[in-house]
């Protein structure tokens, strides 16, 4: 019997490290079939000053981080945007948004190897007849659609860089801060404020924002600077919070912006407490309320009380 339970004994034990070498191995092509894939454009934006007429060169890079070759289209297309959150709009067609129809590249496909960085040369004819202004547009970097082998799923990728081009010429710049909205009261984080901003001139321009917040005592939790372009005709909602306020507690929020050299400001204390803290609260208040009343009515009664 004792045989037999050692014979059972190094069956279960060699088969429990024959399971775990074969789980090691699995493991292991399974992270070596794991591919990593990168690419990035750089840089998103580009900022132009041109003449109505002109002829432009520039270039963006393209870097593949990645252990992947990729092939890639470049295409260009219009830029515009939805909603005061600034949501892109590649497919609508204002009038400004005419930038893409003047560039042009030396080929449509390329290819990047692994760790390999590629220049993209384009070209920018300026339309002879371009209104003095602001124009923009958006330039795509597409990879091309690749089948992988473990999923055989096909992935495709794109990137975008936003041209914003500026043509010389009379044109009007003018802006303002439409409102800034920080709410008083949260009974959970974050800490918010939105700075509305409104272009009414024909070119775009960078507006600056700062958002601190402070404790009673004057001390700075946190503060965030930005900068955020805003398009003519559009109005730009810039959202800044911060989530690290206690679960009860009050601070002093300072917002600001400069538009065009004109400086606004905003101070609001804000409360930050649950919601059932505010209900108990407002229920001893009540309570206290109708125990003044009734202490009141009591103090009434005696005190006109006919003597016998």
């Amino acid at each position: 019997m004792k045989k037999h339970r050692g014979y059972r004994f190094k069956f279960v034990t060699g088969l429990s490290v024959a399971l775990l070498l074969i789980g090691t191995v699995g493991s292991a092509s399974v992270q070596a079939e794991e591919v990593q894939e990168s690419i990035t454009l750089s840089p998103p934006t580009k900022h132009l000053t041109v003449d109505a007429g002109a002829v432009v060169r520039d270039e963006f890079t393209i870097i593949n981080y990645g252990d992947t070759a990729y092939d890639f289209q470049v295409y260009t297309g219009p830029y515009s945007v939805k909603d005061e959150a600034y949501t892109p709009d590649f497919t609508s067609q204002p009038a400004n948004a005419d930038a893409y129809r003047w560039i042009s590249f030396e080929k449509a496909t390329w290819h990047a190897e692994p760790k390999q960085t590629i220049h993209i040369p384009f070209t920018m004819n300026v339309s002879k007849g371009a209104t003095a202004g602001g124009h923009y547009g958006v330039i795509f970097v597409e990879t091309q659609p690749k089948t992988a082998e473990s999923t055989g799923i096909s992935r495709k990728k794109r990137l975008a860089l936003l041209l914003y081009s500026t043509v010389n010429g009379p044109t009007e710049t003018s802006g303002k801060v439409a409102s800034i909205d920080t709410p008083w009261f949260t009974s959970v984080p974050p800490l918010t404020s939105t700075i509305r901003i409104e272009n009414t001139g024909k070119t775009d321009f960078a507006a600056k924002t700062r958002f601190a917040v402070m404790d009673l005592f004057g001390n700075v939790k946190y503060q965030n600077e930005q900068e955020a372009y805003v398009l003519p005709n559009t109005t730009r909602a810039v959202d800044i919070s911060w989530d690290k306020t206690a679960w009860i507690g009050v601070y002093k929020v300072h917002s600001e912006a400069t538009v065009l050299g004109k400086h606004t400001q905003s101070d609001q204390y804000v409360v930050v407490a649950p919601k059932w803290l505010l209900f108990i609260l407002a229920l001893l208040g009540l309570l206290g309320a109708i125990e003044i009343v009734r202490r009141r009515n009591n103090g009434s009664t005696t005190a006109f009380r006919p003597r016998r």
